[in-house]
């Protein structure tokens, strides 16, 4: 099968001078786990009169890689200068 490979940038894969990374995947490897609901859950900031409307959500969940040591990898390449 024959495609285009999407590129979805990453603020956590810093460029290192000419030197790019590019993280590939497996998905089918990529599992996300909750506390008890895929649900964001909505707490009151608190009871003080200048916070009784402010409301904060959270989401309680993890994501588990697996398969770390050959489902993925990071391939560097050197970009030369323009």
């Amino acid at each position: 099968m024959k495609g285009n490979i999407p590129l979805i940038p990453e603020p956590y894969i810093k460029l290192d001078g000419d030197t790019h990374k590019i993280a590939a995947v497996n998905e089918s490897l990529i599992e996300r786990h909750y506390l008890t609901s895929p649900a964001p859950r909505i707490f009151k900031m608190s009871l003080h009169p200048d916070l009784m409307d402010d409301y904060i959500a959270v989401l309680f969940d993890t994501v588990i890689v697996k398969g770390a040591d050959h489902g993925h990898f990071i391939a560097e390449f050197e970009v030369p200068a323009a």
